[in-house]
């Protein structure tokens, strides 16, 4: 009974809700989030706040009913009822999920509006850093950094290249050269962010040693060889994941 819903309502309980009202009589909610603001951009932010507030058609006595759904088809059948203007959801796991909210109004009900929310919460996968060095056409000895991950969610954006603490440096992909080295060991930190920010970090050493001896020559050719036709296979992977995901 009415008496029974608005105890449960108070206490926060989930209310089935089913439509009893004709739809397009009430005005659309105009929904906003604080944590998620763009629809169609990624986010690691477990707790989605969405509000209604702002919405000029809101008057008071107005009520509304909600869910938080992965498809855009709304059930029906397990709307939250509310009376408050601002709701906060946990977003259960990674995906495209979609929070569909409904205005009532003196017994008349709006249209579906829906705002989606794109949720990803887990790094890139782990990698492997392959290495090798060769001569610049400069005669000097340079190091490649072979290295490719793939994000099953959102997909990796970028990689951040970091030697021995300093600034980062920011790559689409790999390989990447290392030039102009005195010799000495190098600590590399290689981390992969996806579009959500969520980030893997592998790491690797390179030593240089001085002088360079020239019978090294075709050792150095063949690991930049095998280091090319690697990075290849690599590529090849990412670029068949991602064209059957």
């Amino acid at each position: 009974d009415q008496e029974l819903s608005e105890r449960m309502q108070q206490l926060g309980l989930f209310i089935p809700v089913k439509p009893s009202t004709p739809e397009g009589t009430a005005p659309e909610p105009l929904v906003v989030s604080t944590t998620h603001p763009n629809e169609g951009s990624w986010y690691n932010v477990v707790e989605a706040v969405l509000s209604w507030r702002a919405d000029p058609d809101t008057q008071e006595g107005d009520s509304y009913l909600y869910e938080l759904l992965p498809s855009l088809d709304i059930s029906h059948d397990d709307l939250i009822a509310t009376d408050d203007t601002e709701v906060s959801l946990s977003i259960p796991s990674d995906g495209r999920w979609y929070v569909h909210v409904i205005r009532m109004r003196n017994g008349e009900r709006s249209s579906n509006a829906i705002f989606e929310i794109d949720a990803d919460f887990t790094q890139p996968e782990p990698f492997t850093i392959y290495k090798g060095f060769f001569l610049n056409a400069f005669q000097q000895v340079a190091y490649l950094l072979a290295f490719v991950t793939i994000d099953e969610t959102s997909g990796v954006s970028q990689y951040e290249v970091r030697v021995n603490d300093g600034d980062a440096q920011t790559v689409r992909e790999g390989p990447y050269v290392v030039t102009q080295l005195n010799s000495g060991t190098y600590q590399y930190e290689i981390t992969a962010v996806d579009r959500a920010g969520n980030r893997q970090t592998q790491m690797t050493t390179v030593t240089i040693r001085a002088p360079f001896a020239s019978w090294l020559l075709p050792v150095l050719y063949a690991t930049l060889g095998v280091l090319l036709f690697i990075l290849l296979v690599l590529v090849y992977r990412r670029k068949r994941y991602e064209t059957h995901k």
